[in-house]
């Protein structure tokens, strides 16, 4: 059975006073057993950040930037259980409590258990006390010229440098706990306390494995002269009040540990983008209004993250289509650290004699998680948006029927269409139909070795159905509401010095003198002049949005 709020060590105080019997103990007819755990560990901070960082056409673009930061200073933890018990009748003062961490080393010739650190709390300053005086009988520390010294049966303890924190809680109820805010225990009552020692392991330097001891110390006031077990004194100031408190008890309860082995929390972490991230949220994408296509998470999609142990940036490329305005996409990345640091601290048994345990959690999970939305806007994002229509060779390939591409070349066609240039060699078509046969063309890419009316095939191959193509594109601009006008307008942008500052029309004439056997502009082949001609029948298909090679090679004129 475990509980999960934090606990310190059980230990057993008796005192007496003149009128009552005061007993302050643990369960068990006076067994001193503390009970406890420890931890060493690092802990490595991360952030994490997604942004968009452009959009190319219909490509969203995230940026991730998963940022290692500082790594702590090693921490030495120790967490146990401690009930105080007043077993008399009557109210007992608390007055401080010393938890004494002890190492085995020579001193004055002999093989003692000193002091490695002290933490401290009393009534009068709570956790801010800085020494505390006990019935130095009820210790086994030896004055060490540390944190330890005695005159007149009176053992002070310092506070060591080494100290991080110390706090208690309520084992009950798992409510902060505080020696101030809790001077007395009345008769036959007990408090069951969990304690948190945070050290600085750097400045103790204890190798891992070293053997340990933890002495709890409890001093009270108003023992009387009776017996009982402890160790007592007639008069000392044991509260921090700097008034001596009478018939003041030590009761000490101690027990073994180990300098636990250093854990690297967070040295490594999980990056996941496009999964179910470790802690089940869904990672990746989600969109409105659209359609995503498909997403290059640059490898980062796979179950349960990928190990980064650096800073990492990397790019989410995001294809989407059926864009509207308004319509939006959202990545979301994920970064999982180490799973909980969790201390269990033995709390005895129940009945059936299972161990029971109170789980302390030190360090939660690192988790972050980061994401990021593009808005499309058609106006902004598209400098052309719908302002063009264009066609590829198979839409006027095919038959008309119901094909819109077919249907508008026939509700347009106003005359024969030539390709080629008089100087060379020339193509003639005479109607829709004659175009239809033609397209779409295949075969390697080159010249006309000879003129024709009508033909079904050129050995200018696929790039005489692209030029054909072209050259409807831009003579059914303008030709009527379905077809926007001013697509031969456009310059081109770019590309090659021959073509920078061209309007598409022009390229078609000179892809033309190209086609008739004519000269090639620049340095650019058939086959340059072939893909040109195919990204600006694809750069406004069907009257979508400009592609990404129209937002890269072409502008409006005067842009």
């Amino acid at each position: 059975m475990r509980r999960t709020w934090p606990t310190t060590s059980r230990g057993r105080k008796d005192t007496t006073d003149a009128n009552h019997t005061h007993r302050l103990g643990c369960p068990s007819g006076g067994r001193r057993d503390l009970r406890g755990a420890a931890t060493q560990y690092t802990n490595t901070d991360w952030s994490l950040t997604k942004v968009v960082d452009r959009v190319e056409g219909n490509v969203v673009y995230f940026k991730v930037d998963a940022v290692k930061g500082e790594t702590s200073a090693a921490k030495l933890i120790f967490a146990g259980t401690l009930t105080v018990q007043n077993s008399g009748s009557g109210e007992a003062e608390l007055g401080n409590i010393v938890l004494n961490i002890q190492q085995r080393g020579r001193l004055n010739g002999k093989n003692e258990w000193i002091s490695a650190a002290a933490a401290l709390t009393d009534t009068t300053a709570g956790d801010a006390a800085t020494s505390a005086n006990i019935v130095a009988a009820g210790s086994q520390e030896k004055v060490n010229g540390f944190n330890y010294t005695v005159a007149s049966g009176v053992g002070t303890f310092a506070q060591t440098s080494a100290l991080n924190r110390l706090t208690f809680a309520d084992a009950e109820t798992g409510d902060a706990w505080t020696l101030s805010a809790n001077p007395t225990l009345a008769g036959g009552a007990s408090v069951k306390l969990v304690y948190t020692l945070e050290l600085d392991a750097d400045a103790l330097a204890l190798a891992a494995g070293t053997d340990l001891r933890v002495e709890a110390l409890a001093t009270f006031a108003g023992a009387g002269t009776r017996g009982g077990s402890g160790a007592s004194l007639p008069a000392a100031d044991v509260d921090g009040d700097g008034a001596d408190e009478t018939n003041v008890r030590t009761v000490a309860s101690r027990s073994s540990a180990k300098v636990p082995a250093l854990v690297a929390r967070n040295a490594s972490v999980a990056l996941t983008d496009g999964a179910l991230d470790p802690t089940g949220l869904t990672t990746g994408l989600t969109s409105s209004g659209l359609t995503v296509v498909g997403a290059d998470f640059a490898g980062y999609d796979l179950d349960g993250g990928v190990s980064i142990s650096e800073s990492t940036s990397f790019e989410v490329a995001v294809e989407v289509a059926n864009i509207t305005d308004g319509a939006s996409v959202t990545n979301l990345v994920s970064l999982t650290g180490d799973p909980a640091l969790v201390l269990s601290v033995p709390d005895g048994s129940d009945e059936l004699g299972n161990p029971l345990y109170i789980d302390l959690e030190l360090v939660p999970q690192l988790h972050l998680t980061a994401n990021a939305t593009h808005v499309f806007s058609v106006e902004d994002d598209y400098p052309f948006h719908a302002a063009y229509r264009t066609y590829s060779q198979g839409g006027y390939g095919q038959d008309a029927g119901t094909n819109e591409p077919g249907q508008l070349l026939s509700a347009y066609w106003s005359g024969d269409v030539v390709i080629g240039h008089a100087d060379g060699y020339t193509l003639t078509f005479t109607s829709p139909a004659a175009v239809r046969a033609f397209l779409p063309a295949g075969g390697k890419a080159g010249a006309l070795s000879a003129s024709a009316t009508d033909p079904t095939s050129s050995s200018a191959g696929v790039f005489g159905g692209q030029v054909l193509t072209l050259s409807l594109n831009v003579q059914l601009s303008g030709a009527g509401a379905e077809f926007p006008a001013g697509f031969g307008d456009l310059v081109l942008r770019d590309l090659d010095a021959s073509l920078d500052g061209l309007s598409v029309a022009e390229f078609v004439d000179l892809a033309n003198i190209a086609l008739s056997g004519g000269a090639l502009p620049g340095s650019l082949s058939i086959a340059d002049l072939n893909g040109i001609a195919d990204a600006l029948n694809h750069a406004f298909h069907e009257g979508a949005l400009a592609s990404d090679w129209a937002l890269a090679h072409l502008s409006e004129p005067g842009a």
